[in-house]
């Protein structure tokens, strides 16, 4: 019976394909059948079982992802355990506290790695060897205390982000960061152990270098020229927020012609010079709130003719900086909120042609004339909490 059945089974799968089946060739291709079909089975289960073989314990594989995120991982998995082919991989939040030297060999086609988020105190070369293809790392959240020299440029040829947020690093030069010419992104804000030391030569081969990101840090001043910043030929966003700056001195920024975003929120300096941004011809957006200035000087915008973006909140001024704004034309955002402003003068936003945001929030402002809006094409305007007396406000239309 179950001959008879190959037999029929055979001549319907023939049919299909539009073949003729003779008597005499019958079991020659019963037999080729039965081979393919058995081939096809083994095959997929044995893809089946190596698949599973090759996931760690606990993680998902997907694809050529791997996913060991939140696994409450004390060790990281041996090198043979690790699939192949991979192109993206995480074990964020984990507690993790060491990895073994070269456990990444075999994984040359990892291009995003995540180790946020552990226990990790050290890293050198050792570690990261193998990985050729690298272009994110994310390092962050961890308890790194110790880079060895050259500990990233075994990744260095395509690196392009970097972070190494909120580890407990104490001095950053050359031999940390060598041998990357490709970095576009470099995160080092709100390291855990003390103010952060930056040698001269730190950022020395970093020509791609767009975002600098030093906040958090302690930062006592900002560097001179010769110093550091000068070698940040490509920069075009520099985050010095929440440090320890004190003044913000004569063209400190000098050479910095690619710079696009300062962000020097919350420090302590209560000037602003006149050559404090010398040579930012091109930046478009400066924060300067929770600094403690009383005054922003016509000279000092003067010297930012692309601005389009000025955040001055929860400091101490006390009138719309109306001389400076004359100097910024292309201001489109302006944030004033939370200072000791008390009126808007009809002339104060008259050359402000292209604003269409403006925050008054939490001033105590009296006053406003029905001309202060005349030239603008203000789209935004939040003038919350403060306390009128007299207001005349009315916007032409």
């Amino acid at each position: 019976m179950r001959k008879e059945n190959n037999s029929c089974l055979t001549r319907l799968i023939m049919a299909r394909l539009g073949c003729e089946v003779s008597s005499r060739s019958l079991p020659t291709l019963q037999s080729l059948l039965v081979a393919i079909v058995y081939s096809v089975v083994v095959v997929l289960g044995c893809v089946s079982v190596c698949c599973s073989q090759q996931c760690p314990t606990g993680c998902d594989c997907r694809e050529a992802s791997l996913y060991c995120n939140a696994r409450h991982l004390r060790d990281f998995p041996a090198a043979d355990k690790l699939p192949a082919g991979l192109t993206f991989a995480t074990f964020a939040q984990n507690n993790i506290s060491t990895l073994e030297q070269a456990v990444f060999i075999q994984q040359v086609d990892i291009i995003e790695l995540h180790l946020e988020q552990n226990h990790l105190t050290s890293l050198s070369s050792g570690h990261l060897v193998g990985l050729a293809r690298l272009e994110k790392l994310f390092l962050q959240e961890n308890f790194l205390s110790h880079l060895s020299t050259g500990t990233f440029s075994v990744v260095g040829s395509r690196l392009s982000v970097l972070s190494l947020k909120k580890n407990r690093l104490e001095l950053i030069d050359h031999s940390i960061l060598s041998g990357l010419p490709v970095l576009e992104e470099l995160d080092l804000s709100c390291q855990q152990a003390g103010p952060l030391r930056i040698q001269p030569s730190a950022f020395n081969g970093l020509t791609g270098l767009k975002k600098l990101l030093l906040g958090s840090n302690q930062i006592s001043a900002i560097p001179t020229p010769d110093f550091i910043i000068s070698n940040l030929n490509s920069i075009q966003e520099l985050d010095l927020s929440d440090n320890a700056i004190t003044s913000v001195g004569d063209g400190v920024f000098t050479g910095l012609r690619t710079l696009q975003r300062l962000n020097l929120s919350g420090n302590s300096f209560s000037s602003l010079n006149e050559f404090s941004f010398s040579g930012l011809s091109n930046l478009i957006e400066l924060s300067v709130s929770d600094t403690g200035i009383s005054v922003i000087d016509s000279s000092v915008l003067g010297r930012l003719p692309a601005l389009q973006k000025l955040e001055a909140s929860n400091n101490l001024l006390s009138d719309v900086p109306e001389d400076g704004l004359k100097e910024v034309l292309l201001l489109q955002t302006l944030d004033l909120s939370w200072n000791n402003i008390s009126a808007v003068n009809a002339t104060a936003l008259q050359l402000s042609v292209n604003l269409t945001t403006l925050n008054l929030t939490d001033n105590v402002i009296t006053r406003i004339n029905s001309l202060a809006f005349g030239n603008t094409t203000i789209q935004t305007f939040t003038l919350s909490c403060s306390l009128f007396s007299v207001c005349i406000f009315n916007r032409p239309e």
